[in-house]
């Protein structure tokens, strides 16, 4: 254990080491490592030496881990643990997922946008996410949930088929029904759907009481409980058997809890053989606006003193049974309700209402939306005619009118128009352009900001290729399977970049050739990485200009060695030189000016053995002794 390196392996803020030996016997003497072992081992043997991916990195690695300490030698940044080479497909392990031999930053998306329909379609090449495996099926046992294989759904779905579906309004939940509703208990039907069994309001859930049992032993009290508390039932669709309502307190003025009841199953029946019992209560409208059926058993409403509305439903509607009756009897007296302007709203049919305000009809005089009552379609914006007494509204992302349903038939929307159709947001492969998705540049990969085909504002977010200019920024972004330019070379950009750059980590880019080459597979003015100078090549490397003692051969674009007797030269003769490295001997035997032609020599020859040396040219021979003058005296 001592010899193990365990910063190469543990992580974090808080990472720490302790050893710790608290025997009374004499610590083991172990044996060394095996002599290959870079430093410490896990056991004998040269195959339990430790390996390291992280410690002997490079600094360029200082994000994730190595396969060598060179710069060149980072693992991908989706590695874990360390890697076999640079690639995707050479990591130990991942970071993020694994598919199918490569490690990806997220399984292939179960849907891809298709630009032609502007639609979402099925991706065939599209995988579940199985822990950190990306798999094409999910095991049986499991659910399938927004790409991912899940236990069970979340709240807000449930499991239809293997496959976790959005709930349209609360998720079902069946809850066993108790003897009566009181503080004590009314937590347990939180998000309840369906009851199955009676559920009972009295008195005594408002009051409190305390529990008695048969054997006249004690049980435990339960506290006032205010009716608001009730609101626990709003999710409540069903019930099986009945409902008594028996409670009074000021503030129970409302079965609105209720508002989504939907059926009331009457398999057990109370007093008067009734499944909708509601008897001496403070009860002044009974807002059940969701009730559609009572499959058995009759309704009694008795000796409710505030109640109003009663009276004007046409339970035959609601009703399935014809073999039981309705009982309202002793209610709050017709007129008075009237008087009072408790009374159907206008818009309600003649089937009556379950309170005040055209949310509250049993059904509808002209138009319905949802569960409210219209006059016509057109008085509240934001909907359109569906039937012929229906409104539906317009879809969310309508702003604000439109002419039908779904998001193709909006006015105007209120986030973006991505063809025909309104959306919150465009699809990875547009930009919003004032309102309008457009499609970004050909070359972008991972969405964009604008239709530029490079890097940055109002351009690409990445891209698979892209040419880089000298200052690191990107010119231009190149499809996959495009070659880089001329005058640029193909580069590996690894995890260690910054900037612009780190969006192109693990992909290739075209970096810029040095001036001196227009064709390379390298940086560097050498023929190893220069494969065709810019201007002439000189040796082994490219220049900007051949050196003095080297001619441009024009043809060839090549720098040839001067003859050893010029300084500098147009030519390889003698006769060619711009300048001697001795003596010039002129074609006419005499130096007339610069211009007059003449060659390169280290002897003079004996038609002219002189030496002159002229203060502005080069040293000649000449026939003639000349003047000396003081430099003529250093010379010689």
């Amino acid at each position: 254990m001592r010899t193990i390196n365990w910063t190469e392996i543990i992580t974090g803020p808080r990472a720490n080491y302790v050893y710790v030996y608290n025997f009374t016997s004499k610590e083991r003497d172990c044996l060394p490592c095996h002599k290959s072992c870079e430093r410490g081992c896990w056991g004998e043997g040269a195959h339990n030496c430790q390996k390291f991916s992280k410690i002997n990195c490079s600094p360029q690695c200082s994000q994730g881990r190595c396969f060598g300490s060179e710069p060149r030698d980072c693992c991908h940044l989706f590695c874990a643990g360390g890697c076999r080479g640079p690639r995707q497909s050479d990591c130990l392990a991942c970071h993020n997922f694994y598919d199918d031999g490569v490690c990806t930053l997220e399984c292939p998306a179960m849907q891809r946008y298709n630009p032609i329909t502007y639609s979402w379609e099925i991706n065939p090449e599209g995988k579940y996410a199985y822990g950190a495996t990306c798999v094409k099926k999910c095991p049986e046992h499991l659910l399938k949930d927004n790409g991912a294989c899940v236990r069970s759904c979340p709240e807000s779905k449930m499991a239809v088929n293997g496959e976790c579906v959005p709930c349209s309004g609360a998720c079902p939940k069946t809850c066993e029904a108790e003897k009566e509703v009181h503080s004590g208990n009314i937590e347990n039907f939180k998000d309840c759907t369906i009851i199955e069994g009676n559920l009972q309001i009295l008195d005594q859930s408002f009051k409190g009481f305390q529990q008695v049992y048969a054997n006249f032993s004690f049980g435990p009290r339960y506290e006032k409980m205010h009716p608001d508390r009730l609101e626990v039932f709003s999710t409540l669709r069903e019930v099986t058997g009945f409902v008594n309502i028996q409670g009074y307190h000021q503030d129970f003025i409302n079965l609105t809890y209720f508002r989504n009841l939907e059926v009331i199953g009457g398999r057990a029946l109370t007093e008067y053989f009734s499944s909708l019992y509601i008897v001496k209560t403070s009860l002044k409208f009974l807002g059940l606006r969701s009730l559609k059926k009572i499959h058995s058993g009759s309704v009694a409403i008795l000796e409710n003193k505030n109640l109003c509305f009663a009276k004007t439903i046409n339970w035959t509607k609601i009703k399935k049974s014809s073999e039981h009756g309705t009982l309202d009897h002793n209610n709050k007296a017709e007129d008075e309700c009237i008087a009072e302007g408790l009374v159907c709203d206008p818009e309600c049919s003649a089937d009556g209402c379950w309170g005040p305000g055209p949310d509250q009809c049993l059904s509808c005089k002209n138009f319905q939306l949802a569960n409210r009552c219209l006059r016509d379609c057109d008085s509240v914006s934001g909907m359109y005619k569906a039937a012929p007494k229906l409104c539906q509204l317009c879809h969310d992302e309508c702003l604000p009118t439109c002419h039908g349903p779904g998001p193709g038939n909006c006015t105007s929307c209120k986030h973006v128009r991505d063809g025909p159709f309104c959306t919150q947001s465009c699809p990875i492969s547009k930009y919003n352009d004032h309102g309008e998705c457009k499609p970004c540049h050909e070359n972008c990969l991972g969405g964009c900001t604008g239709p530029g085909n490079s890097i940055g504002l109002n351009a690409c977010r990445s891209c698979e290729k892209a040419v880089i200019s000298d200052d690191a920024t990107v010119k231009r972004c190149l499809h996959k399977n495009e070659t880089c330019p001329d005058g640029y070379f193909y580069e590996w950009v690894g995890p260690q970049e910054q900037g612009v750059l780190r969006a192109l980590a693990g992909r290739a880019i075209c970096r810029k050739c040095h001036p001196r080459c227009k064709k390379c597979t390298g940086y560097g003015f050498h023929e190893q990485v220069c494969q065709e100078c810019t201007a002439y090549k000189s040796g082994e490397q490219c220049e900007d200009e051949c050196p003095n003692d080297h001619y441009a051969d024009e043809d060839t674009s090549l720098c040839l060695p001067c003859s050893p007797e010029c300084r500098s030269c147009f030519g390889p003769e003698v006769s060619q030189c711009h300048a001697c490295r001795n003596y010039r001997v002129y074609m006419n035997g005499m130096s007339v000016d610069n211009n007059t032609a003449f060659n390169c020599t280290a002897h003079c020859p004996r038609d002219a053995p002189h030496k002159i040396f002229p203060q502005d040219s080069d040293p000649y021979c000449s026939a003639e002794r000349g003047e000396p003058d003081s430099q003529t005296m250093k010379k010689n």
